[in-house]
């Protein structure tokens, strides 16, 4: 298996943007008081603080208040690693060990081995499994504040720091030890729909199996598998997506799949790994955006950020509308850790895809999260038309994408070098020095990535290595790598492998622009330059008249390196135009993105050409003409049988009423929410989408398109449809919804699309 070099080995060059971006981070880091740091969680444990506690989600009053402790302690871990046997170390050490004395103070203090500063009654609250919204997430904080003080003994060593974690464990146990599994499995459930009782209880087997690691006793494997449900990962193993049905929270469940990879690094049991990879496929092939960004709402009625949606979904998923005006999509804490999973998996099979999937994110999603003069974090990074990144503050945010900005920004240098014996990967492109003593060799990278796609290795060592360079799947065709001046072969998306000792490695991967439709809506494109999703900055209506290939002609390289120019102007049904005629719009990367509306994708008057392959007109389904009254309100559902093209990508598209909303009839509230089901004989088979009809388009009619993912249509010439009324639960307004089936319009339609650009 692959090993991954400390941060200790790797130098970011100090006139490079990423060393820059990383010391940002550091001087937050250093700025931060410990005492007001340590304020919330000394009251809770009754030990005396008068210092001016911080805001936000650190206020006194706050319900998830002392979660940023672990994720501080991990960065001030990773800035010492950093700086390891220098005089810079010492100030992150001293910051660690302070915080460790405190903790182990207020546990003392408190008596019956509880930490937190959260009180004990959001337990109670969680272990009465009633009301989800109520009393907190008591396992999501305390876990942060488990990882800090294991972290700390595992990096240093502090006996204290183990004492707590067993502690804090001991207290665990007691707590759960009267439960059933069949009470654990309701009070650590995730599926907000249909069970209604859930609970985000972060990476707590992760942690659990770390502190069996250290101990040997069973018993802390044993707690640790009370948080490990055979629900989840037995969805994952049978490849069954069921994370929107089942309105799952995805930065929930991101930390459970971190804790699968622990249980299959611990005992290579193989159940772990394949949901692992299964879970990731998902990801990559219908829930993440261009950016590598994931998350916005779901199909559900919700708060609309954070929860995942059907693959493929984009639209409603990261968009507003009447219906739905707080949308939000992107959130940054999941962008962090998706690339962490990256960085695990990569190193069991050498699978170059997930590097792939790291720099995406890397480049859009993660470097993008930091504001270039403050340091300051974003939550949400939307796509939505007229976005903009909401800035936090230095004493009034400590959002959860606070604790994970400062985790990821002291630990840029993570995912560029990974060793075996004699093979080197290099990963990602970092203007860095790495020492690789186990071939006594000295590896020097410059380059300016991803400002550009060049740069030269030295490298310097006694022993032949072999380097596997990862060329970029979007290397365009005037890429090269040259060894010692000996032009190599290359493929994009593959590694290319080259015989090095005293060598020197040119490479220069040409960006060129390229054009992505959103899946469910083809008239919507988004446009990247080489590894960066390039964003429009400008007023939302504005769009371009034309198709794919026109929009990306009309580009001109305009100013800073990957900015360009484009004439932009309302399309001519656009009903949201605020001018006529046209406008010069810059298109710059999403990174450099810092106070300017952007619009994350573009519209065109000419998308992809639907090809129909079947239609059924709505007055003729079982002979007559359905009316919403009884569809909906009598329980009755549709079925019918439509054709399909086995070979390509089927869609299903309907019609709606922009006007049709929730509303009470008698004394009865009813949601117009429905599922579209493919059937065989009766029998579900696998949910297309989910539909709530909220007001989306007032005075309009508006079609709605449902991708149908392949695999389900594969080999078939025909899919029989059935259209299904669901109920709902609003937990957060204590209200019961009577689901039923909205109004059906003109007709039902599947259809694919032509050619690339037609």
């Amino acid at each position: 298996m692959l090993k991954e070099f400390d941060l200790s080995r790797i130098k970011l060059r100090q006139d490079s943007e990423i060393f820059r971006k990383m010391i940002l981070n550091e001087k937050y880091i250093l700025s931060l008081d410990l005492d007001r740091i340590l304020h919330t969680t000394r009251l809770q444990c009754g030990v005396e603080s008068r210092v001016k506690p911080y805001g936000g989600w650190e206020n006194p009053e706050g319900g998830v208040r002392g979660q940023f402790i672990g994720h501080y302690v991990k960065a001030c871990i990773n800035m010492f690693n950093y700086y390891k046997d220098t005089d810079r170390s010492v100030d992150f050490l001293s910051r660690v060990e302070y915080i460790i004395e405190a903790l182990y103070e207020c546990q003392e203090s408190y008596g019956n081995g509880y930490l937190n500063a959260i009180p004990e009654s959001q337990f109670d609250f969680l272990e009465e499994m009633k009301d989800p919204v109520r009393g907190g997430v008591p396992y999501y904080v305390s876990h942060k504040m488990f990882v800090a003080v294991l972290e700390a003994y595992k990096s240093f060593g502090f006996s204290k720091a183990l004492e707590i974690a067993i502690k804090m464990a001991d207290y665990y146990e007691k707590r759960l030890e009267k439960f059933s599994q069949s009470e654990l499995d309701i009070m650590f459930n995730t599926r907000r729909y249909p069970t209604g009782f859930f609970k985000e209880f972060g990476g707590m087997y992760e942690a659990l199996l770390d502190l069996y690691e250290i101990t040997g006793e069973k018993r802390h494997m044993a707690l640790g598998k009370k948080f490990d449900r055979k629900w989840f990962n037995d969805m994952l193993y049978r490849d069954e997506d069921l994370l929107a049905v089942n309105k799952e929270h995805v930065n929930s469940e991101i930390p459970v799949i971190k804790s699968m990879i622990k249980h299959y690094k611990m005992f290579g049991d193989p159940y772990y790994k394949t949901g692992v990879e299964n879970f990731m496929k998902w990801m990559e092939n219908g829930h993440v955006f261009p950016t590598g960004g994931l998350s916005g709402a779901s199909a559900y009625k919700d708060y609309g950020a954070e929860l995942f949606t059907y693959p493929n979904l984009f639209y409603d998923h990261i968009t507003t509308s009447p219906g739905h005006k707080s949308n939000h999509s992107g959130e940054s804490c999941c962008s962090h850790n998706m690339n962490i999973i990256n960085q695990k998996i990569f190193k069991w099979d050498k699978n170059i895809d997930y590097m792939h999937q790291f720099e995406k994110r890397y480049v859009n999603a993660v470097l993008s999260q930091q504001h270039p003069d403050t340091g300051m974090f974003i939550y949400n990074q939307d796509l939505k038309f007229g976005s903009f990144k909401e800035w936090g503050s230095e004493e009034d945010a400590f959002w959860c994408c606070y604790c994970t900005g400062i985790e990821a920004f002291s630990s840029l240098a993570e995912g560029a070098y990974y060793y075996e014996n004699n093979h080197l990967y290099i990963t990602n492109y970092l203007d860095s020095d790495l020492s690789f003593d186990e071939m006594n060799a000295h590896i020097k990278m410059k380059t300016n990535f991803p400002t550009s796609g060049s740069g030269c290795i030295q490298v310097d060592s006694e022993h032949e290595i072999l380097i596997h360079l990862r060329v970029p799947k979007w290397a365009g065709k005037k890429s090269y790598i040259k060894l010692d001046d000996k032009t190599m072969k290359m493929t994009p998306g593959e590694f290319a492998i080259l015989k090095c000792k005293d060598s020197t490695i040119e490479f220069n991967f040409e960006y060129t622009l390229s054009s992505e439709p959103m899946p469910d809506r083809p008239e919507y494109i988004s446009i990247s330059y080489g590894p960066h999703v390039l964003v429009a900055c400008g007023h939302e209506s504005i769009g371009f008249t034309g198709g794919e290939k026109d929009l990306l002609a009309s580009f001109k390289p305009f100013g800073k390196d990957n900015h360009f120019r484009v004439q932009l102007g309302p399309i001519e049904d656009d009903e949201l135009a605020v001018f006529k005629g046209t406008k010069t719009i810059t298109y710059k990367p999403i990174s450099e993105i810092v106070d300017e509306i952007y619009n994350g994708y573009t519209r065109i008057s000419e998308p992809r050409k639907e090809v129909i392959v079947g239609s059924i007109d709505i007055h003729h389904l079982k002979g007559k003409a359905l009316e919403m009254t009884e569809l909906g309100l009598t329980g009755k559902e549709i079925t019918f049988e439509v054709n399909i093209d086995s070979d390509k990508l089927n869609y299903i598209k309907m019609w709606y009423s922009g006007d049709e909303t929730d509303f009470k009839d008698m004394g009865v509230d009813y949601i117009r929410l429905f599922d579209f089901e493919i059937i065989e004989n009766g029998k579900l088979i696998y949910t297309v989408a989910t539909q709530h009809l909220m007001k989306e388009s007032p005075g309009l009619i508006y079609d709605v398109i449902y991708p149908i993912p392949i695999e389900q249509t594969r080999k078939k010439k025909k899919l029989q449809i059935r259209i299904r009324k669901k109920d709902f639960m609003d937990y957060r307004r204590q209200v019961f919804y009577k689901g039923i089936i909205g109004s059906l319009l003109d007709k039902i339609q599947i259809h694919t699309y032509g050619g690339t650009y037609e």
